[in-house]
């Protein structure tokens, strides 16, 4: 909190800080008189966006892989976080999908179950993006690598 010397103050909270902040109490005089005050500050919230990392994975020519994208994905608020789209596709809720990506196919179960599939013979890496959502607007996108 710094107060200047016409009597504003201003008040930069640390990053993510939200709530109220201690009351403060002071006097001010003009020389003869004083007063005394208290002054209250409260930091509403606000929406941050989430947080998607890359994640890697290792299979053999031919074996499908569980893919766990949300795997160290974060977000500040505490938001629940739900993948908005593989690839460019974007993702129903509930719906079986399966979704082409380079040197394979990632299948989305209509429990969310998400695995891939490389392409038959194929040995190599292969990646492609993801986008995560916090439900509150903001969305995040990462990587999954597969070799």
């Amino acid at each position: 909190l710094t107060i200047n010397t016409d009597g504003s103050y201003s008040f930069a909270p640390v990053l993510n800080f939200n709530g109220t902040v201690p009351q403060v109490t002071y006097t001010v005089s003009d020389g003869t008189n004083t007063a005394n005050s208290t002054l209250d500050i409260t930091v509403n919230p606000i929406n941050d966006a989430p947080v998607a990392v890359n994640d890697n994975y290792t299979t053999n020519e031919d074996t499908s892989v569980t893919l766990t994208p949300l795997t160290g994905d974060s977000d500040v608020d505490g938001d629940t976080l739900t993948i908005t789209s593989i690839n460019g596709t974007a993702l129903t809720p509930g719906t079986l999908q399966t979704i082409t990506v380079p040197n394979g196919i990632v299948t989305v179960t209509s429990g969310g179950a998400i695995s891939f599939a490389p392409t038959a013979n194929y040995n190599g890496s292969s990646t492609f993006a993801y986008v995560i959502s916090d439900g509150n607007g903001e969305t995040a996108t990462a990587n999954q690598i597969i070799t």
